[in-house]
């Protein structure tokens, strides 16, 4: 071990030891935050109600019964009190006579007010006790909306639910509007008899409120009036994502499954989404449908709805989180990492870095320093606040694609076992598969350490550079092995390493090209565009039914399912190509199983850049694959081991 690769030694240790005390802030804000929300929808109560021929108080008890916390109001808007026959309305010129219907106190001062403080350039008087003269047509205000239903936020309260207001964006909005309707939301949704608290603030419509120009606007309002924004996954919801940066420390995650979707959705399925979604995505809000139209196997349809409510319950509390007991809270603490530890994390993927470079060319001297140097420079200039928006991103890239092939590369091959038993050349291989899956957990640490912050866990940043994670060490492994460079001591230096690859590129030149060859290369490009293709947080390529069956049986009979490229390729790979090199069995192998087990160690490493995933859920995931992995890959060499040596020659 030469005083150069001590020195990046330490810097590594040292970017271990900064990510792993950012890993704790991380682990901590995780755990101080397992409260999960279910919030139903006031439309499908009613409905349910109307359906069964009950009262709202009939159907909403049961629910809070069985685990819902609270109910979703959407804002009406004069269309829809007319369409409810609270409200008529006349034509009388360029403008519009309202009329509203007896037996629905408040409802016209409800109107006026709303009218006055969302569209104050529309002429607003009285005609007669029951009516309001409008100064424009009404098609240019019916859509105008009016806040919420008081009557239903009454009925909400006194059976001792929360209101999740849904408010919808208005053309006119301005940023007093904006301020005003918050702030007018919360009083009119805490007043009264009823519990303390209010639900997420869920926009309805195409857009939050503000859009675009004024999300500034809803953000500093939802800060003054202590305000949570629940920000719905997968929505396509105009000023969404930016609202949540704005707003990132009064944001939770929703999941909602679609009115249409759920109608066509078995039960069991739809459990499994709403639980999956809490345990494995920090969803911390989940809107939940009803079928109000009840289940085949249920004709009760109020027990019906109440039973598959508490299912989700036991679903989530099996995950041991917390239902049923208040809102959902956002992140309290920022986990991002202050600038001593970016600093010191910086200095291990900047060591990590150089001692790969190393690897690869074999620098000493001058070039060594400069590189160093050069290294420390960038790695240290983006861990530096205003510098670049985007260095802990860049750093978690370098070190994402760095590790895992460092840990292939760096770490020496068995030892060849002459004669040795089946067990120590299994010893040896796992030995080595150990070492190697080591290293891979520092460039774990330091990624996790990194991209430690709120953004990152309510999914609002991303880790973009999955694809290339996967790809990199695939590519490096198969260039460090395939051009002889693992044949070298590791002292060897540029001039040496230099010929060693222009002797094997000659070499490879001079060969003529098979057939067989030429196929088994398209087949490998065709898997690993497969497997680019299938990566990321949107794969271009769907799953077959026989998979998603299979992993459906894993889900159930495992804590958390693996990755299957993990297990049942990547990993078994790995430790058949180790044991092969031990026993210098099938050498023809080796160079494809350590490619193919390359697969395994980045997309272990790549199951920690889903940083909205739970540290816990991300941890078990890859122990199991890598348990497994391990198991099936020995399982294999027994195998293999039983063939004899002539066979295992040709």
């Amino acid at each position: 071990m030469t005083k150069k690769n001590l020195l990046l030694y330490a810097l590594i240790a040292l970017g271990l030891l900064g990510g792993l005390v950012s890993l704790r802030h991380r682990w901590t804000a995780e755990v101080n935050n397992r409260r999960v929300e279910l919030v139903v929808d006031y439309g499908d109560a009613q409905a349910l109600a109307n359906t069964t021929r009950q009262q709202i108080d009939d159907v909403l008890g049961p629910l809070k019964t069985a685990g819902i916390t609270t109910v979703a109001i959407t804002e009406d808007t004069l269309g829809t009190l007319n369409a409810a026959g609270v409200v008529t309305y006349q034509r009388v010129g360029p403008e519009t006579v309202l009329t509203f219907a007896p037996g629905f106190p408040g409802q016209r001062a409800r109107v006026r007010q709303m009218l006055v403080e969302k569209a104050p350039g529309l002429v607003v008087t009285s005609a007669g006790v029951n009516g309001l003269r409008i100064g424009s047509p009404w098609p240019q205000f019916s859509t105008l909306p009016i806040g919420l239903d008081s009557d239903a936020v009454r009925t909400v309260r006194r059976n001792g639910l929360l209101v999740a207001p849904r408010l919808v964006n208005f053309p006119g909005v301005t940023a007093e509007t904006i301020d005003w309707e918050m702030a007018q939301t919360k009083r009119q949704c805490t007043a009264g008899p009823g519990p303390r608290g209010l639900g997420p603030i869920i926009f309805a419509g195409s857009s939050v409120l503000g859009n675009r120009a004024l999300v500034k606007a809803t953000a500093g309002a939802l800060a003054a009036s202590d305000l949570t924004y629940g920000s719905v996954e997968l929505s396509k919801t105009f000023g969404d994502e930016e609202l949540a940066r704005l707003a990132e420390a009064h944001t939770v995650r929703v999941h909602s499954i679609g009115l249409d979707e759920m109608g066509a959705m078995e039960e069991p399925t739809a459990i499994e989404r709403f639980v999956r979604a809490a345990k494995e995505r920090n969803i911390r809000v989940c809107y939940v449908r009803l079928f109000t139209s009840g289940l085949s196997k249920d004709p009760d349809t109020i027990h019906a709805n109440t039973e598959f409510v508490g299912r989700i319950v036991r679903g989530m509390r099996e995950a041991r989180l917390t239902v049923g007991e208040g809102p959902a809270h956002p992140y309290a603490d920022d986990p991002k990492p202050g600038l001593f530890l970016r600093l010191l994390m910086a200095l291990g993927v900047a060591g990590g870095s150089v001692l790969l470079l190393r690897v690869f060319a074999g620098i000493s001297g001058k070039a060594f320093a400069a590189a160093l140097a050069l290294g420390l420079m960038l790695a240290l200039g983006a861990a530096v606040p205003g510098t670049s928006p985007k260095g802990r991103e860049a750093l978690a890239l370098i070190a994402a694609c760095v590790f895992p092939t460092l840990g292939l590369c760096a770490v020496a091959l068995p030892r060849f076992v002459r004669e040795g038993s089946t067990g120590e050349i299994l010893r040896r291989a796992f030995t080595a598969y150990v070492q190697m899956t080591l290293v891979t957990v520092i460039g774990i640490v330091l990624i996790v350490g990194l991209l430690a912050g709120r953004l990152f866990l309510i999914k609002v940043d991303e880790f973009l550079g999955v694809k290339l994670v996967l790809v990199t060490p695939v590519v490096l492994v198969a260039a460090y092995y395939g051009l002889g460079l693992a044949a070298l001591k590791p002292r060897a230096g540029w001039a040496e390493r230099k010929e060693a690859v222009l002797s094997t590129a000659r070499a490879l030149a001079a060969k003529p090209l098979l057939t067989g060859q030429i196929v088994v290369g398209v087949v490998a490009l065709v898997a690993l565009a497969l497997l680019v293709a299938r990566s990321g947080n949107d794969p271009g390529v769907g799953v077959s039914a026989t998979e998603l069956k299979v992993r459906s049986l894993l889900d159930k009979y495992l804590l958390v399912r693996p990755r299957t490229k993990e297990f049942a390729l990547g990993h078994p790979a790995l430790l058949v190509g180790l044991a092969a090199a031990a026993s210098r069995r099938f050498p023809a192998a080796v160079l494809p199983l350590l490619i193919i087990g390359s697969i395994g160690q980045s997309s272990l490493l790549d199951t920690f850049c889903h940083l909205h995933t739970p540290l816990l859920i991300s941890e078990l995931r890859g122990l199991i694959g890598w348990l497994l992995g391990g198991i099936f890959g020995a399982l294999i060499w027994l195998a293999a081991a039983r063939i004899p040596a002539q066979k295992a020659a040709l």
